[in-house]
């Protein structure tokens, strides 16, 4: 329905605010009659502030207008409606729009633009109250909370911003699981993807007409309501006529529409699958975006890439995990194109460490030495140095984090690196970026600084062939290593976490990947919903070779992987968060299969006891 995003805020400061921004605009609505165009975009930027947690009589609006070529009266006419309806949408909602641009451009020859005012809307609230339209569980009731039109099909924003404080009401007290707005497709739309997110299925009544289902009622609101809370919920005080119950969500993955008429004709039920809607709905744009590369399929993995370490199991056996005794010293150095060492710091800032972030200047010859020497003197007391996550130097030409593995490989650089890890028995952590600069110095591999040579694993492109950014499960497969010794880390549920790369398919021989397996090295994999090391897209989103995701030096001291693990670290036990993934995860502390947090900070601090 929208984003929400916590306010960024520079480590050791926390917020618990959180920025909530939508759009409304149907192209169609609007080149039918601009003034209906401008108050539904209003209407439904409005829904989706509601559907997402916020109060929308608090939001502020920016309108983006794009009109073709005013050459005559009736076409100066389409904007004048547009902004008429607009300006009808701020009195009424007593939502004022505060910015935006415009543009009478749109056309090409004979070729006109939709009359388009398009409706942003923004405003804030807590973390906590942010709320996602997938549906979380099966059994809980499905209800439609509605807005009346006119007879000249004006919307009734009196009743809207009733019912949508009481909506906001109720989802702060924890009487709603999910929320979605009715939009172009209708009731039929919202109900789907509301569906799909989680995969799970809903039972819906087909009304008077199957038709109704579709049609485009903007302001509408789907909601989950919470098991128990459904007294509560009816009773709110929603307008008369606004609140209809559609039915209830279920555990199979399928969308049942009971009594459908159709036609005259009366059909009991009609059932789609879950996975059917999920292929039509991403099929439209799949020769563009596909969801999976169609490449050919990775042989089946054999045992020993399928079992965890001993390591593991005797750490799960009798856990002996430390708590961090000092605040040790950790160095992020900052390249061309690296864009996570703020996430990274507070990571490490709240496990307890001292962090330093490093730019490196490269702006000319002069300023790059500089920075390089502050690099090496910085390294001489440092315990952890993190590298992490970005698009060094753009990526191109000739793959990603080459910038970063020469800087490692210069002189005074490269000595100190190894004083950190030989003489002071220090650790390297890297991530994304990070990773592949750790796997091109050969320190992830070997534990040293070295030329690749042809048999040693590298990082290339994603079999996809372009940028993948979503969450990933994955399974901790060693605690052969400092960096697992947290119990986040070594956790047996499976981890949500964030990936955001070009080039994260690790690969190698069957021969150096059973070493890896056997040495304990192989960190962690790629795993399917029920665990299981996955060797298909897009559960392996990149098509690494063995579900390989992360891996260690020999003596477990550097540690690279390609999951975001800092962007899932909050304030609750463990370095659970309780504001962020709220979409996928529930609640890390109390999910029974997966858990957002994965604390390597943590167990890296810790290592350090004296």
């Amino acid at each position: 329905a929208g984003m929400s995003a916590k306010i960024p805020v520079v480590s050791p400061r926390e917020t618990s605010t959180a920025s909530l921004m939508t759009y409304g605009f149907d192209p169609r609505v609007g080149n039918w009659s601009p003034w209906h165009g401008a108050k539904t975009a209003v209407l439904s930027s409005l829904a989706k502030i509601t559907c997402i947690g916020g109060k929308a009589r608090t939001a502020r609006l920016s309108f983006q207008e794009f009109f073709g070529r005013a050459v005559n009266e009736k076409r100066w006419g389409y904007p004048a409606a547009a902004l008429l309806g607009s300006v009808d949408a701020q009195v009424e909602s007593g939502c004022a729009s505060i910015g935006g641009k415009d543009s009478m451009s749109g056309t090409f020859e004979d070729i006109n633009v939709p009359h388009t005012l398009v409706s942003f809307a923004v405003t804030h609230d807590e973390a906590k109250n942010v709320v996602s339209g997938s549906f979380k569980k099966a059994g809980n009731s499905i209800y439609m909370v509605s807005v009346p039109y006119s007879e000249v099909l004006a919307p009734d924003y009196e009743t809207f911003l009733k019912n949508s404080d009481l909506l906001y009401e109720l989802n702060k007290s924890g009487a709603i699981s999910a929320m979605y707005p009715v939009s172009a497709g209708g009731i039929a739309e919202a109900v789907t993807k509301m569906a799909m997110g989680n995969m799970i299925g809903a039972q819906i009544d087909g009304g008077k007409d199957v038709k109704s289902l579709f049609l485009p009622t903007y302001g509408n609101i789907i909601v989950e309501v919470a098991g128990g809370k459904e007294a509560d919920f009816e009773k709110a005080g929603f307008a008369a006529g606004t609140l209809t119950r559609l039915g209830s969500t279920c555990a199979d993955a399928k969308i049942t529409v009971k009594n459908a008429q159709l036609g005259g004709v009366t059909n009991p039920a009609v059932e789609i699958s879950l996975e059917d809607c999920l292929n039509a709905w991403e099929g439209k744009l799949s020769e563009v975006y596909p969801r999976v590369s169609g490449a050919a399929l990775q042989p089946e993995l054999p045992e020993w890439a399928k079992a965890v370490h001993k390591s593991l199991s005797d750490v799960r056996k009798a856990p002996a995990f430390v708590q961090p005794k000092t605040s040790p010293k950790v160095l992020l150095p900052v390249f061309p194109g690296t864009n996570c060492e703020f996430d990274m710091a507070r990571a490490f800032n709240l496990a307890g460490a001292n962090t330093k972030i490093l730019v490196l200047r490269n702006k000319n010859p002069e300023m790059l030495n500089e920075s390089l020497e502050e690099l090496a003197r910085e390294l001489k007391d440092t315990q952890i140095l993190a590298l992490s996550g970005g698009f060094s130097a753009g990526d191109e030409p000739d793959g990603s984090a080459k910038f970063i593995a020469n800087v490692l490989k210069a002189g005074k650089i490269s000595e100190e690196v190894m004083n950190l890890l030989k003489k002071r028995a220090g650790l390297v952590l890297g991530i994304c970026n990070g990773f592949q600069a750790l796997v091109k110095t050969g320190l992830a591999v070997t534990g040293e600084i070295c030329d690749m040579t042809p048999d040693m694993p590298t990082l290339t492109y994603n079999r996809i062939g372009r940028h993948i950014s979503r969450i990933v499960r994955t399974r901790i497969v060693s605690a052969a290593t400092p960096w697992a010794m947290h119990p986040s880390v070594v956790d047996g549920r499976n981890h949500l976490i964030a990936i955001s790369h070009g080039e994260g398919r690790f690969v190698c021989d069957q021969a150096t990947a059973e070493k890896l397996f056997k040495n304990g090295q192989v960190f962690s994999q790629y795993v399917c919903e029920k665990g299981i090391p996955a060797i298909t897209e897009p559960d392996n989103p990149n098509g690494s070779a063995f579900a390989i995701e992360g891996i260690t030096s020999p003596d477990g001291h550097v540690l690279g992987k390609m999951g975001h693990n800092e962007r899932g670290i909050g304030l609750e036990n463990g370095g659970a968060s309780l504001d962020l993934f709220k979409n996928v995860g529930g609640n890390p502390l109390t999910n029974a299969d997966e858990s957002t947090c994965e604390n390597i900070f943590a167990a890296g601090v810790a290592y350090f006891t004296k």
